[in-house]
């Protein structure tokens, strides 16, 4: 126990008539006395409270600033000023619950300035900058509208279970590339122009851009080519990819592999481009190494041997993940040798498929997941009628292929081309219908969540969900 030892001192008392003793001049205050003894006349109770109690400088806020990008009425530039230097961010949303902030300035300025994406077109909007913990007026602003001429989509089931965008090529009437919210919402779009299919679309890494694969209609012809265009619009870059057909991969240099058709010896097979931003372009994998195509019938519906249709690449490996589609078979192949690690082709691959595991037909594309499973969109032949999702393990060392998942639509769709997936995480997967112009959000249990109906004659090409752009 700590014991505080207190001296008294008897002092002689304050004369009523308000003088000091010693003195003819009368004691003014307490505080007086004190100060000339030398001794702080607050206590620390009430030199916390002045400390406390000291104004922190009011920051004021200009009146905002907002500027649409003259191609996307979506996309704001907003600026605004503070009397003081703060660390800036915006508040912004439906309503004035707002709900949705931009990242906190790195810097303290008097100047800020923040670009806003992800808006919905033809909708109020509210805005409330802050800084120095306080923060400024409420804004509202409404934007733009969609063009004329573009589809509309149908939300169902709760579309706060989808949480981010969908980056989507629609083929219809139009042929666009458009970036939908859970609500079916255009928040960014960009029709594509002269006589193309797009069938892939997707941010590039950066995320300033989005690039999409323009095909050429005409037996996927030796004019298709990559778009990159910036999500204000204000800039397009056209990389030219003769015979480009369904899909393509960004690399993490910032370069492109492209799936495009292979010409030899008057069979139509396929092979993996290279392009580089600058234009230049070098084959660097050809079905032709490891295949010898009259040992496989050709499909006469389309003309093609192979029909490559899909393509991952793993970064860890440095390989390719290629679907041929005519071949029923999912290979992965060496980036830097060229050789082929694996096929995954029903009993005539590198697996057997145990515990009534079964193999995919005319499947679509698919999905490398972290732990090492392949999701694919399994097309299935027009005799079943029926495509579906099936996930696989994968073990190599043991050479066995098991079904981990697996989804059909009720009542079956059958989906005779393209077709999309995507695993969110352990429990939600994403599935795209394409020909039937709907995408759904499914739990492991099949149950549907949520889910994205086009316009009765479009449909969605390869989509790319996206939690924020």
């Amino acid at each position: 126990m700590l014991l505080w030892l207190t001296t008294f001192v008897a002092c002689p008392p304050v004369p009523d008539s308000g003088k000091d003793p010693d003195s003819d001049e009368p004691i003014d205050s307490v505080a007086d006395t004190a100060g000339d003894s030398g001794i702080d006349s607050a206590s620390p109770d009430s030199a916390t409270e002045t400390g406390d109690s000291a104004p922190e400088p009011t920051v004021l806020f200009s009146e905002l600033t907002i500027t649409p990008a003259p191609d996307m009425p979506t996309v704001l530039t907003i600026t605004w000023t503070t009397d003081v230097p703060t660390l800036g961010a915006l508040e912004y949303g439906e309503d004035t619950d707002y709900g949705r902030v931009t990242t906190t300035e790195s810097a303290e300025a008097t100047e800020h300035s923040v670009v806003v994406r992800g808006l919905a077109a033809a909708t109020e909007w509210h805005f409330r900058p802050t800084g120095g913990g306080e923060h400024g007026s409420d804004t509202a602003y409404t934007t733009g509208p969609v063009p004329s001429g573009y589809p509309s989509f149908t939300p169902g089931g709760d579309p706060s279970a989808m949480e981010g965008f969908i980056v989507a090529p629609v083929n219809g009437a139009l042929y666009a590339v458009v970036i939908l919210d859970s609500q079916g919402r255009y928040t960014w779009w960009h029709e594509v122009e002269g006589d193309y299919l797009v069938t892939r679309a997707m941010l590039t890494r950066d995320g300033t851009s989005v690039v999409y694969g323009a095909v050429g209609t005409e037996e996927y012809g030796p004019d298709g080519h990559l778009m990159i265009v910036s999500l204000d619009g204000s800039t397009e870059t056209k990389l030219d990819v003769p015979y480009l057909t369904h899909d393509f991969e960004e690399l993490p240099d910032g370069s492109f592999a492209c799936l495009t058709k292979d010409l030899q010896s008057n069979y139509v097979g396929d092979r993996i481009v290279e392009v580089q931003r600058s234009g230049d372009r070098e084959v660097v994998w050809s079905v032709f190494d490891h295949f010898n195509p009259a040992n496989h019938e050709i499909d006469e519906t389309d003309g093609t041997w192979t029909h490559a249709n899909a393509l991952d690449y793993d970064e860890a490996d440095d390989a390719w993940y290629i679907s041929l589609r005519n071949l029923d078979t999912i290979l992965k192949a060496d980036r830097q040798s060229d050789a082929i690690a694996w096929r995954l082709t029903g009993n005539s691959g590198n697996f057997t498929y145990e515990d009534g595991a079964q193999p995919t037909e005319y499947q679509h594309e698919f999905e490398l997941l972290s732990n090492g499973n392949l999701i694919v969109f399994d097309n299935g032949s027009s005799d079943k009628a029926a495509s579906r999702v099936v996930e696989y393990d994968i073990n190599e060392a043991l050479a066995e292929v098991r079904e981990t998942f697996t989804y059909t639509y009720d009542p079956p769709l059958y989906t005779y081309a393209l077709g999309d997936v995507d695993r969110i995480d352990d429990d939600h997967v994403l599935v795209t219908w394409s020909t039937s112009g709907l995408i759904q959000l499914v739990t492991s249990d099949g149950t549907e969540l949520w889910s994205l109906s086009s316009d009765l004659g479009y449909v969605f090409g390869y989509t790319q969900r996206v939690e924020s752009f």
